[in-house]
Parts: structure tokens; C-alpha cells; sequence
């Protein structure tokens, strides 16, 4: 895979681009496809708020612009 390589503290995935350290090299090649170094090119069509995928686009949607109370109730 291009741009890996481990980083000698944890013996963990690092991109050579950004250098962020990943769990496993899945989750680093899902980083290069996606997110280094590209700009957010998805629109949420309530606000200016972009995104780099579909599911973070969804989330924001979900949180920000649903009528859904998603605070838990405490109970006294």
C-alpha cells in the first residue's frame, strides 16, 4: 500500500502524507481514499456544512437539522 508505513512508538499504521496513526491498516487506506488531504465535496442542503463522506453528511443532517430530542432522560 502506498504511503504506509508503521510508526516506531506504537507499531501502528502512519500515513506519510499527514501523519496520522491509525489502529489497523484498514482503517489508513479508508484515510487516503476519503479524507488526506481532500477537500469536503458533499452539501448539506439545509447549511454550509460539507463533508468528506455520505455517513458524517448523514450524522450532521440527523443532529443538527432532525426534530428528534437525542438527550437522554435522567431519571430522579
Amino acid at each position: 500500500m502506498a504511503f504506509v508505513n508503521l510508526d516506531e512508538k506504537y507499531n501502528t499504521p502512519k500515513c506519510q502524507l499527514c501523519g496520522k496513526i491509525y489502529r489497523d491498516s484498514k482503517s489508513l487506506a479508508a484515510h487516503l481514499r476519503y479524507g488526506c488531504n481532500r477537500e469536503p465535496h458533499l452539501c448539506c442542503p439545509r447549511c454550509n456544512y460539507r463533508a468528506k463522506t455520505n455517513s458524517n453528511l448523514k450524522r450532521h443532517v440527523l443532529l443538527q437539522h432532525s426534530n428528534i430530542n437525542l438527550k437522554l432522560a435522567v431519571n430522579k
